[in-house]
């Protein structure tokens, strides 16, 4: 390796080097207490997401099993503003772990986990991508396993860690199937083959159930279990969003990279799950009473709407998603952090506990007004644009039809959103909640996540540079 491939993989490099870092300042409680610790960390994470945003140009390493290019980088980026809302949500509660060994595991996992999703990204070759999600997965399911043995998750979360397997076992199968058909695996290669037989066709799909399951069901186990004063760190449930938007990344990296020749079939099927998936998700979300429940299925319909912009398989759709995924990050994280507060005050898990929010604690539940309404696509806050692009993406594939029903979902899922709201701003004379307080680093978290669902709607530059870099099918 030389210096200029390891330019290529700086966020790779940066990362791994943060990694060792924080496990031997963990290592030597004499010098770190865990508040300290969690400033290294958090400190250090700065600078590794400041410099992803450097400028490189375009290359490969290890003989094409990496590729570095502008679309990964930016995906990386995008997920990094994540991890770093993450890290100042959990400062808190690290910071306060009577052994530092404790907070260094969880700081060494959740970077572990990052370095898969970074490999994933740039890989070049299915064992880069396989061992990334692995690398991805493995860490979340220990973090699960951790604090369940301190008795702060449910047993439910065995499911999570089974789900994970089984998503992980689909797509090696497919992989394998891949590889004993074509001879290779190097996503350069697989590209220039047509595959339109019934083995090729059958790998796509094991592969791409897998990555669906990464998508939908492992978030949704992590948020029921995180979510409801269960976790009192919310690590679980905000990780959850990370993982979702980094399978839909790779989910899009495949379909468009590895298998355009079938377009036609992986475009009719995410057709008709994304059809069918946010009517039924909206129906389920509106019957829920449960704060962790309304949750875990509204992500579920809003990642289901971000997979919408595949159908247009064009680079509008590309850049569409990508735009949307990290207005998604967003406005889900603020509502996250924000419900997570309320729970961790009041130790219920019921919609109604929130009523008369607005009445005691006014910044909270602007914030938390401002993330549902991002998330309900109401302009001009950042999920309206990201549900326009992707929309777009579709029409311009003449999908009308499929735009006529999922305009109509969209009445309910602004309904549900809208119906948490009032509750909000409603009276409630009888259970008055007592004032809310966030430290600074969870405060910070929160006007990170305001910051860039305001923002993020004029950052018209940036929906430009994802198209300009975008490519279709």
């Amino acid at each position: 390796m030389n210096l200029e491939e390891l330019i290529y993989m700086r966020h790779e490099v940066l990362l791994a080097a943060v990694m060792i870092l924080t496990l031997t300042a963990g290592s030597n409680r004499k010098m770190f207490s865990a508040f300290t610790l969690s400033i290294t960390a958090t400190g250090l994470f700065l600078v590794v997401a400041a410099m992803g945003f450097l400028t490189v140009k375009d290359g490969i390493a290890f003989g094409g099993m990496f590729l570095a290019s502008p679309l990964p980088i930016i995906m990386k980026n995008i997920l990094n503003v994540a991890i770093l809302i993450i890290l100042l949500k959990t400062f808190g509660w690290l910071s306060r772990q009577k052994d530092t060994r404790d907070a260094r595991d969880f700081y060494v996992l959740i970077f572990l986990s990052l370095l898969g999703i970074y490999l994933m990204l740039s890989a070049g070759h299915f064992l880069v991508l396989y061992l990334g999600i692995e690398l991805a997965a493995l860490p979340v399911s220990a973090m699960v396993k951790i604090q369940k043995g301190k008795r702060d998750l449910p047993a439910s979360t065995d499911g999570m860690i089974r789900t994970s397997l089984f998503s992980s076992l689909l797509i090696l199968s497919g992989i394998s199937i891949t590889y004993g058909i074509c001879g290779t695996l190097y996503f350069s290669e697989l590209i220039t083959i047509n595959m339109n037989n019934t083995l090729q066709v059958l790998a796509l799909f094991l592969m791409f159930g897998g990555i669906l399951i990464k998508i939908f069901i492992v978030p949704y186990y992590l948020i029921i279990g995180g979510m409801g004063g269960r976790d009192p760190s919310g690590l679980t449930s905000l990780q959850a969003i990370v993982i979702s938007v980094s399978s839909i990344f790779i989910l899009l990296i495949i379909l468009f990279s590895i298998f355009p020749s079938v377009s036609i079939l992986w475009q009719k099927t995410i057709f008709f799950l994304t059809l069918g998936g946010i009517t039924a998700g909206n129906i389920i979300t509106l019957r829920q009473k449960k704060t962790s429940r309304f949750l875990a299925w509204s992500t579920l319909v809003q990642t289901a709407y971000i997979l919408t912009g595949i159908i247009g398989i064009s680079p509008l759709g590309m850049a569409s998603i990508i735009y949307s995924s990290a207005a998604f990050i967003f406005s889900a994280m603020g509502l996250f952090v924000t419900v997570l507060l309320v729970t961790e005050a009041t130790g219920r898990d019921e919609i109604s506990d929130f009523r008369g929010l607005y009445h005691s604690n006014r910044s909270l539940a602007l914030a938390i007004t401002v993330a549902l309404l991002s998330l309900a696509a109401i302009p001009p806050f950042a999920g309206f644009f990201g549900r326009f692009f992707v929309f777009a993406a579709a029409a311009e594939k003449g999908f009308y039809f499929f735009l006529l029903v999922i305009s109509a979902n969209t009445l309910l899922t602004l309904y549900y959103y809208i119906d948490l709201i009032r509750i909000i701003f409603s009276a409630s004379p009888d259970r008055p909640l007592k004032k809310i307080k966030s430290d600074f680093a969870g405060s910070l978290a929160l006007i990170i996540c305001i910051a860039g669902i305001l923002l993020a709607g004029f950052a018209g530059g940036l929906f430009d540079r994802l198209h300009d870099l975008s490519f279709g099918v």
